[in-house]
């Protein structure tokens, strides 16, 4: 999904102080990954002792972040965003073997989007770099990309088959609709290439053909429903403002909810119908939330903000050179996952090819999944035994069903399954000893020496991953590609 715009502030009779704390939110631009307080308050037309009290309170509810003497948009921007996409990657894992059977065959990116309400997300992108296929979850989005699906759909609505190569600039890329019958799934499968015109003009009967294999193959797909979240923690129990009211509205959407009814929202966060009504309004016209139809949904806003959280961005473009050392020394999968309970949200998928990669169907990508996932919940729930995940494990409704084996303990977890795919689970841990991530590695069952020696290499990296997005300064983060 482009970037869209920040909404004009809105001509209010008075500027409540919900309304106040979006403005500071949306004055972060795509290109501002730190702003300092000074710059807010000038931006957002508010005098400085209103935007210090303003910035402690979204500080509290993890919306901002304090770097130094700067301000960064914060993590719980990123997870409200990967919680409104988590039912979408079922899709993307059950569509993972055609989409790494088009990459493999072209050489050109692959993005897999699908629609989310009024807008049109992408939830995967296949790149390759050096010997490794690298899967990103929930990318942000391209004008390319953006354009080409817009066009896909267009064209299916009406009924056309063939898809259009579209240019801009030194991009090209085609993009054909996937609609599977019997469901309400809309999505697209998109080939990208620069500078390459006529390889992506060959590859469009191999778009074409996915697009048609996504369709029979997604109908009998069921999207996994998610566990229902635990509340959020209340940050600022004693003085619930209406900016902290707000910021609960959007907490209390769950996992999975395509649309939740404005009388649940309020019965969540025990507000009243009439103050629910007024605080999800403003949300709304701010673009936080969208109505969709018998309830609201997460906006624009969300996504666009959180594409452009730094935290994130880091913790990706740092554990890449990891995860593709890891694959190409064991020939096996790297997932970098991050905790929000009560999932793990994939960020970054890498593989190396090797039998395991050759076998790759649908199978294949469901027991990684799982296997990382149990793996990366039993490091969790060591590395922070008091945290959400140690609640989940106790309540059987909350799990998916485990692994054969899950052994954890010294900072890593281990889990194998029948077939002798064995995952290995390292913490990536904040300054506070709080897991920011897990990175996990996938490979055939190793023998107990080559075991510890990967494991060895996963705590090395998971380590360095640490410091590194702890002490990069904020000049050489604001150079980072989105």
């Amino acid at each position: 999904m482009s970037q869209p715009e920040p909404p004009a502030r809105l001509a209010v009779p008075r500027e409540s102080k919900l309304v106040r704390g979006l403005n500071l939110l949306n004055c972060f631009g795509p290109d501002d990954d730190v702003l300092r307080l000074s710059q807010l308050a000038a931006r957002a037309q508010v005098p400085l002792p209103t935007a210090h009290r303003l910035v402690q309170e979204l500080e509290l509810c993890g919306m901002l972040e304090r770097v130094g003497g700067h301000l960064r948009l914060g993590r719980s921007l990123a997870l409200l965003a990967t919680r409104a996409q988590g039912h979408l990657h079922t899709l993307l894992d059950d569509s993972l073997p055609l989409l790494t059977r088009l990459h493999d065959a072209t050489g050109l990116a692959v993005v897999l989007s699908a629609r989310y309400g009024s807008q049109t997300l992408p939830i995967g992108h296949l790149s390759r770099l050096g010997g490794t296929t690298v899967v990103s979850y929930a990318p942000p989005d391209s004008m390319i990309n953006s354009t080409l699906v817009a066009g896909a759909l267009r064209r299916h609505d009406r009924g056309v088959v063939t898809p259009e190569v579209i240019s801009h600039g030194e991009v090209t890329g085609v993009s054909a609709a996937i609609s599977p019958p019997g469901t309400a799934i809309r999505a697209a499968v998109t080939l990208i290439g620069r500078g390459d015109r006529d390889a992506v003009a060959a590859a469009v009967p191999h778009v074409y053909a996915v697009a048609q294999g996504l369709s029979g193959q997604l109908a009998d797909a069921a999207v996994v429903p998610l566990p229902p979240s635990p509340p959020p923690p209340d940050p600022c129990p004693d003085t619930p403002s209406m900016l902290f009211r707000g910021i609960s509205l959007l907490n209390s959407v769950r996992a999975g909810e395509t649309r939740v009814s404005l009388s649940e929202l309020a019965n969540r966060t025990g507000l009243p119908k009439s103050t629910a009504h007024r605080l999800i309004s403003v949300l709304i016209d701010y673009q936080f939330l969208q109505e969709g139809g018998a309830g609201v949904m997460f906006g624009p806003r969300v996504f666009a903000l959180s594409a452009q959280v730094p935290s994130r961005r880091l913790l990706r473009a740092t554990a890449l050179p990891w995860q593709r050392s890891l694959c190409e020394q064991s020939a096996g999968i790297s997932c970098l996952l991050v905790p929000n309970a009560p999932v793990m949200d994939p960020l970054t998928r890498v593989y190396f090819g090797g039998p395991m990669v050759s076998a790759f169907d649908r199978s294949v990508t469901g027991a990684v999944g799982r296997l990382c996932t149990a793996a990366a919940r039993a490091t969790v729930r060591t590395a922070d035994p008091n945290g959400p995940f140690a609640m989940l494990s106790e309540c059987p409704e909350y799990a998916s069903p485990p692994p054969s084996v899950v052994a954890s303990e010294h900072g890593y977890a281990v889990a194998t399954a029948s077939g002798g795919l064995t995952a290995l689970a390292v913490p990536v841990l904040t300054c506070g000893g709080i897991p920011d991530a897990v990175l996990t590695l996938v490979s055939q069952a190793p023998g107990l020496d080559t075991l510890r020696t990967r494991i060895r290499a996963a705590r090395n990296a998971a380590a360095d991953i640490s410091r590194s997005c702890a002490n990069i300064p904020t000049e050489t983060a604001a150079g980072l590609a989105h």
